[in-house]
């Protein structure tokens, strides 16, 4: 004979029947999981009119959230940055950074891209105001 112990409280000796209560029903809550917004600041076509950002940047940070180019030559911040990523490539001016030094040349330096010098004057120093991550790559 099989006892549906759902039913039916069984009793052993000494112990107390077991809570064969249903448990009630759990309500599924939907935590909506936020996806970041990662700002890759561009730079000037060949064209002039049109910023681009290189494939290899766009490919790999598509994998860690929604990418936005970032114009280097806007007057205003892009808001919601999670990340703002300053792509390798042409250099800005180097001689801002040996004012004040014994240095009086640097090998490194290539002719500067005047769109990521204005916004690494201009702007860069409006996202650091605003507390947004900054990831440099060389």
């Amino acid at each position: 004979m099989q006892i549906n112990t759902l039913d039916k409280k069984e009793e052993v000796a000494g112990e107390t029947p077991a809570d064969t209560t249903k448990p009630e029903a759990e309500v599924a809550v939907e935590i909506p999981i936020k996806i970041p917004r990662i700002g890759i600041v561009g730079h000037m076509l060949p064209n002039g009119s049109s910023v681009g950002v290189n494939l290899p940047y766009l490919t790999y940070f598509t994998k860690f959230g929604n990418v936005i180019i970032v114009n280097p030559v806007a007057t205003l911040v892009e808001e919601n940055l999670d990340l703002l990523v300053l792509p390798g490539g042409p250099d800005v001016s180097t001689l801002r950074y040996l004012k004040g030094t014994n240095v009086k040349h640097s090998f490194f330096n290539q002719k500067a891209d005047q769109a990521r010098e204005w916004f690494d004057v201009n702007m860069l120093p409006k996202y650091i105001e605003k507390r947004i991550p900054i990831f440099g790559i060389k």
